[in-house]
């Protein structure tokens, strides 16, 4: 098949949907499917055309000026895709992340054209009445799939004259052959995500001022960055944490994995989340997880099996849940043991490209 792959952002700036996607194409091209990526041009240091690991990428100037209204830029983007469309000859537009994309498809006749489909990453969390370009294009789609079955359910209630060809495909990532290391003794726990209000790294700070008391040498580490650094690095110090928070910023993938090799347990105190990359990778390391039972986390993180799950908004049972795993190193092993066992059955980049190819094939 020949897949015209938008996502609005893509590799190298790995978010969790990013990952996703890096590893779902990197299989689809080893299967001997064609793809070439649309995305944005975010800053000046990524060129407008890349070939990522064999696929084509074009990265369009675009998404400012959208949000302007420059109707000259608008059109000149619509040209490029046109183009790109004729010059490839998609059998079918996959709508990845959701964002311009649906401007584009109303404007460019060769998107327009394609056969649709869709993928959602998180619950919608704006109205979006009938006759919007979102509902257009859920109309228009030959299938819409969800990263959970917590997203589907919320997908379903926003359109369920649509539910038939609504389905949930769970992310998926390389998985080892064989398990890791299980968790050694380690005074880390770790935080893996955005900075930003709805992955709750505040509610990890918050749980430290009871955690050091209970352990002077545990340490939480927070790897990845944004809007909320400052104040949750004020939030610190204020509690009188400061010293046992180390914030790392953006970490390449690689660093991630040696990073959960390192820690004893990965916190995910989110408040929302489609279905927690980081959870996946986390178990494939033969780590618990201690997660906030919100979203798609309880498909991921089995509650007393591979990890624990508290209630969101909840520091004082985050620490506590923490604490029991601390005391009791033999349990901690053997959810890291089943953790591994259960993504390695259900999360693997196989098991997800194999969904994506019926999916398509469905549509087509």
């Amino acid at each position: 098949m020949r897949i015209l792959f938008w996502s609005e952002q893509f590799w190298p700036q790995l978010g969790g949907v990013q990952m996703i996607a890096y590893h779902l194409l990197r299989e689809l091209s080893r299967r001997g499917h064609e793809v070439r990526v649309i995305s944005r041009r975010d800053h000046p240091g990524l060129p407008r055309r890349q070939t990522a690991f064999g696929i084509p990428v074009l990265r369009l100037d675009h998404h400012e000026r959208v949000a302007e209204g420059d109707l000259n830029s608008i059109a000149c983007a619509a040209g490029q895709l046109h183009g790109e469309v004729q010059d490839f000859r998609p059998d079918l537009f996959h709508i990845f992340s959701i964002g311009s994309n649906l401007l584009f498809r109303e404007r460019v006749p060769a998107l327009k054209s394609l056969p649709l489909v869709m993928t959602f990453h998180g619950e919608l969390r704006s109205e979006f009445p009938p006759g919007s370009l979102l509902h257009g294009a859920v109309d228009a789609a030959r299938g819409v799939s969800t990263c959970s079955r917590a997203v589907l359910s919320s997908l379903t209630s926003r359109f369920p004259q649509h539910a038939p060809k609504l389905r949930s495909i769970q992310n998926g990532i390389p998985i080892p052959g064989a398990p890791p290391d299980s968790p050694h003794a380690s005074s880390t726990l770790l935080f893996v995500g955005r900075l930003a209000p709805e992955k709750g790294a505040d509610l990890a700070i918050a749980a430290m001022p009871v955690l050091a008391a209970a352990d002077p040498d545990l340490r939480l580490v927070l790897a990845g960055d944004g809007s909320e650094r400052d104040r949750l690095q004020g939030q610190a110090r204020r509690i009188g944490v400061g010293d046992r928070v180390r914030f790392l910023g953006w970490q390449p993938p690689a660093r991630i994995q040696e990073l959960l090799s390192s820690a004893a347990m990965l916190l995910m105190p989110s408040r929302t989340e489609g279905l927690g990359i980081a959870a996946i990778e986390a178990a494939a390391r033969c780590r618990p997880v201690i997660a906030s039972r919100a979203g798609g986390i309880p498909e991921v993180v089995l509650d007393g099996v591979t990890g624990l799950l508290v209630e969101p908004e909840n520091p004082r049972a985050l620490a506590n849940a923490v604490m029991g795993l601390l005391d009791d190193p033999a349990l901690a092993a053997r959810m890291g043991q089943a953790a591994f066992d259960h993504v390695r059955h259900r999360f693997s980049i196989q098991r997800c490209a194999d969904a994506y190819e019926h999916f398509y094939r469905a549509a087509l």
